[in-house]
């Protein structure tokens, strides 16, 4: 009987250590569990806020796209429609993509063409010696900080024919007067130098 009494008493303390151990293991999972839905609330507030700039980013570059796509299409349409004497042209500026690329289509409405034209592919030399000195302008005024200073043509309409390059020429005047930059124009046609303020002739 004694030694069965002996026995409870071991079996009680291995009981009571079991449980102490137990109990010390549950502190320590409490504590663990506190901590990490500490951390999950965390992680959920972070995944908020992460989101909405995520949001806020998308909504900043789609602005910010479309200033840029409205600046491009609004000056190059106008140096088009000025220098050809017509209210026909249009130009847009496309936002695609290809794969994880971004690309950008470059195409002109004009009034003999049913459809537009892209100008990485057409043969239309003067259309696109419009459009490339337009574009030039364009980055200069939208660029931030603003590139301040001249522009200079280097026989920027060597392609357009020439029933439109005296249009061509006051065209840089225009920009000269609307814009206040001055214009160097570098060409060996006569028509580039009818609105120039002043000449100078290398031989």
């Amino acid at each position: 009987m004694q030694q069965e009494i002996k026995q409870l008493e071991q079996d009680f303390e291995m009981f009571t250590e079991k449980v102490s151990s137990l109990k010390g293991e549950h502190k320590i999972l409490s504590e663990q569990q506190e901590k990490s839905e500490v951390l999950i609330e965390k992680l959920k507030v972070d995944e908020e806020t992460y989101t909405k700039a995520v949001e806020l980013l998308s909504l900043v570059q789609k602005v910010t796209r479309d200033k840029i796509k409205d600046s491009f299409e609004l000056i190059v349409t106008n140096a088009l429609n000025y220098i050809y004497e017509s209210d026909k042209y249009a130009f847009h500026l496309e936002f695609s993509r290809r794969g994880n690329l971004q690309e950008l289509d470059f195409n002109v409405l004009t009034p003999d063409k049913p459809v537009p034209l892209d100008l990485m592919k057409t043969d239309a030399g003067g259309t696109k010696n419009i459009y490339s000195l337009a574009m030039r302008i364009v980055l200069m005024e939208i660029s931030s900080p603003k590139t301040n200073g001249f522009i200079i043509s280097d026989e920027s309409f060597a392609n357009l024919s020439a029933k439109f390059r005296p249009r061509a020429s006051k065209f840089l005047k225009e920009m000269n007067e609307k814009m206040g930059r001055q214009v160097i124009s570098i060409s060996h046609l006569p028509e580039m130098m009818e609105s120039a303020d002043k000449l100078i002739e290398v031989k």
